[in-house]
């Protein structure tokens, strides 16, 4: 536990400085990340498909959009001209690699980012981007981690044209690793429950579909967060999602990998029909409560046989009888 605080925090104090500040205490050398950018290919919509190429040297990664229990993942900030806007970035699916008790997730050796660029005008259109807007700039960012972590950055220039033909391949590659929306044919997220497992709270999934029995890995979205990432599992037809506290997520989303591809889930998490926390033990409190009340009252009962007789000459005292009212009448006169 210490560990994983010590580690964030460093990342953390990592990114309070620039990339440039730090390259004074790093070895000289070429950094540990490239990276660059190259056009992809128009879609039918018109907007430019744009590859974010990064390549690590052998023992750095980079990191996903959630990068796990520590990390920061890449981003690009796009300087167009007027006109022409960016959408935000895509993200193959990642691996997992461990450091200590810390899970991260990321890409080692080389990846593939995508990223849209769209004309204001680009309704219906499929023509080419006129070549007297390009080149197009942008600030590629990412941390870079090995034994220690580097925050890094590029100033990577868009110029219009074919790219290579290995660098096509590459981004099909990478592209075919895209999630894609999950569906009742392929892969289907049937139900999220919350239970306890001994002392410890989670989550299963329970999946259907033809890609079901072969689910390899489950990733979180940046949004869903008390998991003990190191404790994630999944296997044919499920994943069990272990968690760290009894405060539970209201919904689950998240990237499912299976041996045919990458799918989107997402669903409301059902919370348990009995138990602590339960509806039914919910109900039981009261009616306990019901029971100790009244076998309160019957000891009282029990102990004071004399009340019930006591309250009836009491209230025929008070309302006496008619022949009494009569003879008082009488002699009043």
């Amino acid at each position: 536990m210490w560990f994983r605080i010590v580690r964030v925090l460093l990342v953390f104090l990592c990114l309070l400085y620039r990339p440039s500040s730090l390259h004074a205490f790093l070895p000289a050398g070429d950094p540990p990340v490239r990276a660059d950018v190259f056009p992809v290919g128009y879609t039918p919509e018109g907007a430019l498909e744009v590859g974010v190429h990064l390549q690590m040297d052998r023992g750095w990664h980079v990191y996903w959009e959630n990068p796990g229990d520590a990390g920061m993942p890449v981003s690009i900030e796009w300087d167009l001209p007027d006109g022409y806007t960016a959408g935000p970035l895509e993200f193959p699916a990642p691996g997992t690699f461990m450091s200590g008790d810390m899970t991260g997730f990321g890409y080692d050796s080389e990846v593939v980012l995508f990223s849209t660029i769209v004309a204001a005008t680009a309704d219906g259109r499929t023509e080419q981007f006129p070549e007297e807007v390009f080149p197009f700039e942008a600030d590629v960012s990412w941390l870079a981690c090995a034994e220690s972590c580097i925050p890094g950055s590029a100033r990577v220039r868009l110029q219009a044209g074919t790219p290579r033909d290995e660098l096509l391949q590459k981004a099909a590659t990478w592209k075919s690793l895209l999630p894609v929306e999950s569906s009742a044919d392929a892969l289907q997220l049937d139900r999220a429950v919350l239970e306890q497992v001994k002392d410890r709270m989670q989550v299963r999934l329970e999946f259907s579909g033809a890609e079901a029995s072969g689910i390899e890995a489950f990733y979180p979205s940046p949004s869903l967060s008390g998991l003990d990432l190191g404790g994630l599992a999944a296997g044919p037809k499920h994943v069990v999602l272990p968690l760290t506290s009894a405060d539970a997520p209201s919904a689950v989303s998240g990237v499912v990998i299976t041996a045919g591809g990458a799918y989107e889930v997402e669903s409301a998490i059902q919370l348990p029909a009995s138990g602590p926390s339960g509806s039914w033990w919910s109900g039981v409190v009261p009616f306990l409560a019901m029971l100790g009340f009244s076998f309160v009252g019957g000891m009282l009962l029990n102990v004071m046989p004399c009340v019930l007789p006591v309250l009836g000459l009491k209230v025929f005292s008070l309302i006496g009888s008619p022949g009494e009212h009569g003879g008082q009448s009488g002699g009043s006169r």
